[in-house]
């Protein structure tokens, strides 16, 4: 699959490149950063994440309930 674009921010994968900024910019399409620094994984660091981030969103509702 390749690379994937990661929001340093709000953690999200939907993330462009902007077009009409500076070659290496970058933009969220779920919280509007925008800037150069993005987090940039293979697919097999891609699976570990998407896995610890949902178990820190069970956590953080699990705690919720308590």
């Amino acid at each position: 699959m390749g690379n994937h674009i990661i929001c340093p921010y709000c953690k999200s994968d939907n993330v462009v490149g902007s077009l009409l900024m500076v070659y290496g910019t970058y933009r969220c399409l779920n919280c509007d950063y925008q800037g150069s620094f993005i987090l940039e994984m293979d697919d097999r660091n891609y699976e570990k994440f998407l896995k610890e981030k949902d178990d820190e969103k069970e956590a953080s509702e699990h705690s919720k309930e308590e």
